[in-house]
């Protein structure tokens, strides 16, 4: 390959400038495994505001871990944004537009038909790389919005499993409360019955003081009023 063959030049610049274009949408394309991470973000993310908002008692260390998470969610979606934001990118005219427009211009320019293809040649070049650095330079910018996105998310991923982690431990802590204040109030009850049962099992009955009541007694063919008179006590008392 001679590079000061203006032919050789043409075929690198078509080469670059489609390599240009596989990279744009290579990187856009990158775009699938923070997705991922996001969908975990918002997996615990909204609780985890949450519980900020309705929480007692939460330390400072939770707080910190939560504004910094939020913070890195914020840049890096921003950056996300940026990335998949459509943008123009260079390309090529139609071939018509050389072997047509631009030798018309030239010839009206006063140059010899036999020399306008070297001409044409050279604008084609120049279209070509400037389509090339125009793209280069777009690519840049892009992997750059990429890498502060994708970079930000993973610092993301750590203040984020602080947060969990303390939002897990503080919820079991409020279960084993719960469930601890539960079981002193059944020990209390259950003392409370042990104590009554102990004591009605202490009381002891003095047979001596035990009243005695005699069943009254009616003769089965005497009416209950006729055949009965009260006597000193009030019962009946049964006739001769």
């Amino acid at each position: 390959m001679d590079f000061n063959e203006i032919e050789d030049q043409i075929e690198l610049n078509k080469d670059r400038l489609k390599d240009e274009s596989e990279r744009y949408n290579e990187i856009r394309s990158r775009i699938g495994f923070i997705s991922i991470v996001y969908t975990l973000f918002a997996a615990y993310g909204f609780q985890l505001i949450l519980y900020s908002i309705r929480g007692q008692g939460i330390n400072a260390v939770y707080f910190i871990a939560l504004f910094a998470f939020i913070g890195l969610v914020i840049f890096s979606v921003v950056n996300a944004v940026r990335l998949l934001i459509p943008i123009k990118i260079a390309h090529r005219d139609l071939p018509s537009y050389f072997y047509n427009d631009i030798k018309n211009e030239y010839l009206e320019s006063g140059i010899p038909e036999e020399d306008s293809d070297a001409y044409i040649k050279h604008t084609y070049k120049l279209q070509l790389e400037v389509a090339v650095k125009t793209n280069f330079d777009i690519n840049n910018r892009k992997s750059k919005f990429h890498f502060y996105a994708f970079v930000t998310a993973l610092f993301a991923i750590i203040p984020y499993l602080i947060c969990i982690g303390m939002y897990i431990y503080s919820e079991k802590e409020k279960t084993v409360k719960v469930e601890l204040v539960n079981k002193i109030f059944e020990d209390m009850s259950k003392q409370e019955k042990d104590s009554t049962s102990s004591q009605q099992a202490k009381t002891t009955i003095d047979t001596s003081k035990v009243i005695v009541k005699k069943p009254i007694m009616i003769r089965e063919n005497q009416n209950k009023e006729q055949g009965q008179k009260p006597n000193k006590d009030g019962r009946g008392q049964e006739k001769n």
